[in-house]
């Protein structure tokens, strides 16, 4: 969740956290020998640090068999080690302000060594996705439906799967002055929940039709291109499992409405390559259609500008505005 001028943009989906730029995306697609030579280097230099704090610190550290001799640097070196490793033999002991420094080290040992070896292991565990969309959606204009489609590409089955498609709307000002964005369910047509699907499977399905009527978007909507603003986006959630380890599966995928495409999809018969592949509208049946007035897909944006150049020149004004 992030504020923008002293609004509120709210999260749509759980997979919001995997932003470029966050500390969670960067642990998850850094190379993993990277990743652990960066936490072994941090490791490495905490233990040095401590070193010289208890270099700093008068009679901060005492040898258990002979309390009076001095403590050389290696030996404070071993001591940090093994303080930080949570091992502690026993042949040093802190003193004094030592026992705080001694304690602090101790805590961060703990969780440098769970965090190391828990990162590590997840990222060597991890399955890649295995959920495959298409570049583009499609919107069918002889059934006024939104048409998705995407592909199971991993060498396992998928199970327990629930599809949910959103719509994602930028809000003005005057529409609320508080949260900048908000996301409305659209409905499907048939039932999208609990499905199983093979490996290789390629997957299609479509919203409910709507008819346009000019009233406010409610849930579940039923989504018209004539509701569609200049900077909304069409979003697609799937979760489930893979059935042979049970590994939790969620795909996320984001179509801006430039990527919505006017036209249908062709037959892919589980083919990855025709996985893009898009039999768009002609321009002279976007003419005939009743929609394109008050579209705001691209393919009537740009039938609108060649029969009426003036026209486009004023729209595209006003979506700027």
């Amino acid at each position: 969740m992030k504020s923008r001028n002293n609004r509120i943009s709210l999260p749509h989906c759980d997979p919001s956290f995997r932003a470029k730029g966050s500390v969670l995306y960067w642990l998850l697609h850094t190379n993993v020998w990277t990743l652990t030579s960066l936490l072994l280097g941090l490791y490495l230099c905490l233990a040095i640090m401590f070193v010289v704090i208890y270099s700093l610190i008068p009679e901060g550290l005492a040898c258990s068999y002979d309390p009076n001799r001095l403590i050389s640097w290696d030996e404070r070196l071993h001591f940090s080690f093994t303080t930080q490793a949570t091992v502690g033999y026993g042949d040093f002991y802190p003193k004094g302000l030592g026992r705080w420094c001694a304690a602090a080290q101790g805590m961060l040992g703990i969780f440098l060594n769970s965090s190391l070896i828990g990162i590590i292991v997840f990222r060597l565990l991890r399955v890649e996705h295995q959920i495959r969309f298409p570049s583009r959606c499609c919107f069918d204009p002889k059934e006024s439906t939104f048409v998705f489609r995407f592909l199971n590409g991993g060498a396992e089955d998928l199970i327990q799967i629930n599809i949910r498609v959103m719509l994602i709307r930028y809000l003005t000002k005057q529409e609320d002055s508080f949260i900048t964005t908000r996301g409305y369910t659209l409905a499907l047509n048939g039932e999208m929940v609990s499905m199983a699907i093979p490996s290789g499977l390629l997957v299609a399905f479509r919203t409910k039709k709507a008819n346009y009527s000019g009233v406010p978007l409610t849930e579940p909507t039923e989504l018209s291109p004539l509701h569609l603003r200049a900077k909304d986006a069409l979003e697609i959630q799937i979760s489930g499992m893979i059935a042979g380890s049970g590994t939790g599966v969620l795909a996320v995928q984001k179509y801006p409405i430039e990527d919505v495409q006017c036209g249908l999809y062709e037959t892919a018969d589980n083919n990855y390559d025709l996985l893009d592949k898009i039999n768009e509208t002609t321009n002279e049946y976007c003419r005939q259609c009743s929609l394109q007035p008050r579209c705001e897909l691209t393919l009537a944006r740009i039938v609108r500008s060649t029969d009426d150049p003036t026209s486009q020149q004023e729209t595209e004004s006003s979506r700027i505005s």
